[in-house]
């Protein structure tokens, strides 16, 4: 392969690759200081309506039916004695 062949098989420089991707970037700096500018609220889109609460969680009745088998558990071995 001649010096010439090499030459069109080169990587693009990073020079190039600026110059080429500059429109782009240029509208992606448009749209994102136009974002910033229309506040957090549009930003985030639109509010879920609050979840109700519940007064147990799964999380809470695990705990007390462990704690309820605990407590059956202890006291059928001290009643063994």
């Amino acid at each position: 392969m001649s010096r010439r062949e090499r030459a069109a098989f080169r990587r693009p420089r990073e020079g190039d690759l600026e110059k080429a991707l500059r429109g782009d970037f240029r509208e992606y700096e448009e749209w994102r200081t136009s974002q910033a500018a229309a506040g957090p609220e549009t930003a985030r889109g639109p509010e879920k309506p609050a979840k109700k609460k519940t007064l147990f969680t799964r999380w809470d009745v695990i705990f007390i039916v462990l704690g309820v088998l605990a407590g059956l558990v202890y006291q059928s071995c001290r009643s063994a004695r």
